[in-house]
């Protein structure tokens, strides 16, 4: 697997706060924050019980050609949960709004209430930060193929998938699976992004238990068709 190295985000500021510049910036408006969203798909596995072969959306980059998750800056006044939703629907298509929370998806507790202050940006329990990037965290409470989504940027975005991150396999369209090339990872899905990413799937795997236990599992997972790519 290869990592790419993303842009020095210090410069970036750096050019984003000079005045000779500060006039014909286009991202003069966006924070130096960075949030996004980690949908989690237990149930396109072949072994639900099974967190190890739980897979999760990803996009590849236009431009590098690189795959992670999918993410972005802050607008301007703008709040992490939005932002992170906003960056969902803009590099995927889909619309979390459209879809009905404890039916669709349920967000993933990570953390405790009595452990998030009121003061911080952030109270929500599904969010954690990977490499100083803000993110929330769902589990799909359907196959992920099912998912019906809209347009994404296709100019900033090639592909929209699913990764197994244990196995470092991209599922995607057939010019990929025709013609395997060892796929590229931007930073959310380095080694140690990755390693956040498996606890991720064991929680949710523990989640599911306590929520459906095991013939409950099997159950909901039979309500949907098999399928090997996204869209």
């Amino acid at each position: 697997m290869e990592h790419e190295h993303e842009p020095d985000t210090q410069a970036m500021e750096q050019y984003e706060t000079t005045p000779e510049t500060k006039a014909t910036n286009p991202h003069k408006n966006r924070s130096n924050k960075s949030a996004g969203v980690i949908l989690v798909d237990p149930w396109s596995s072949a072994n639900v019980y099974d967190p190890s072969s739980y897979r999760v959306m990803v996009v590849q980059q236009r431009n590098s050609g690189a795959w992670g998750l999918p993410k972005g800056h802050l607008e301007k006044e703008e709040s992490l949960l939005p932002a992170a939703h906003r960056e969902l629907l803009e590099e995927t298509g889909i619309q979390l709004g459209e879809l009905v929370e404890g039916v669709d998806y349920v967000p993933l507790e990570l953390q405790t209430e009595q452990n998030t202050s009121s003061t911080s940006a952030n109270t929500h329990t599904n969010h954690l930060q990977i490499k100083k990037i803000h993110f929330f965290v769902y589990i799909l409470m359907r196959r992920g193929s099912s998912l019906v989504h809209g347009q994404y940027d296709e100019k900033e975005i090639s592909a929209v998938s699913w990764i197994n991150v244990c196995g470092w396999f991209v599922d995607g369209p057939s010019q990929y699976t025709a013609k395997p090339q060892p796929p590229r990872f931007n930073r959310t899905l380095s080694d140690t992004s990755v390693n956040i990413l498996m606890d991720i799937c064991a929680k949710t795997s523990v989640h599911l238990q306590q929520k459906f236990g095991g013939a409950g599992m099997q159950q909901q997972q039979q309500l949907w068709v098999p399928c090997t790519n996204l869209f």
